[in-house]
Order: structure tokens, then C-alpha cells, then sequence
């Protein structure tokens, strides 16, 4: 479930893996990263789960977004810089983790939905609905 359609021009091997999945949709998004809080700055075209940075510090959002600006414009150690490639790595992981949680609640609502289906097809089938 949840890929990007790159290139229909894709080789044989690959069509013919992906014919046997052809009920199950194909998924086109794009993913907004930023270094600062999207809430905060405004970026807020993409959904949530289409989303990753820093968390919004609700507590002291001057100082966070003071503090972002400062290791963007000024010269920082190589501590600082750790810990913020850390903090980014932190949050991708994040989202990734939420997005595998997201994905498995669509597949299984995708599933509780064609077995519906079949089952009213079988129904219908049978007779058994009339």
C-alpha cells in the first residue's frame, strides 16, 4: 500500500508483481519537510500526516523559533549541529512510524471494504439477499 507511481514505463517484471495487486490503489502525495514547526511558520498546504518537522514548542515558541534561527544564521559547534541533524533525524522517525501506523488503518479499512463487497456479491449471488 503507499507508493509513488515514478515511471509507467517500469520493466515487465514489475507490471506483472504489480497486476496482481491491481485492486489496491496507488497512491500520489508529496511529502513537506521543513527545519521549522509548520503550524509556526505557516505551512500549512499538506496534511498532518503529509508533514515533517519539529514539533510546535507550545510552551515557548519565541525561544524555539529564536534558537532555530540562530544555529541557521550563526556560527554553531559541532555539538549543536549533532544534536540538530539528531533532533531532525528524531523527527523523520517519527513520522515514519506514524505513517506505518496511518498505512495499516487504511489497509485494514480497505479490506474490512472488499470483503463487504464480496460478501454482498456472494449474496447476491446466492440469493440470499432477497
Amino acid at each position: 500500500m503507499g507508493g509513488v507511481l515514478v515511471d509507467e514505463n517500469q520493466n515487465t517484471n514489475e507490471k506483472n508483481d504489480r497486476s496482481e495487486c491491481n485492486e489496491m490503489p496507488i497512491i500520489e502525495r508529496t511529502i513537506t519537510v521543513a527545519c521549522f514547526p509548520h503550524e509556526v511558520v505557516g505551512l500549512t498546504a499538506s496534511l498532518k500526516h503529509d508533514q515533517i518537522s519539529p514539533e510546535p514548542d507550545y510552551d515557548d515558541p519565541v525561544g524555539q523559533m529564536s534558537e532555530f534561527f540562530r544555529l541557521a544564521t550563526q556560527p554553531s559547534s559541532r555539538k549543536e549541529q549533532e544534536a540538530l541533524f539528531e533532533k531532525g533525524c528524531a523527527d523523520a522517525e517519527k513520522w515514519c512510524y506514524e505513517e506505518d501506523l496511518r498505512e495499516r488503518e487504511l489497509t485494514v479499512a480497505w479490506l474490512k471494504e472488499k470483503r463487504l463487497e464480496n460478501e454482498i456479491n456472494e449474496a447476491i449471488r446466492s440469493g440470499d439477499l432477497f
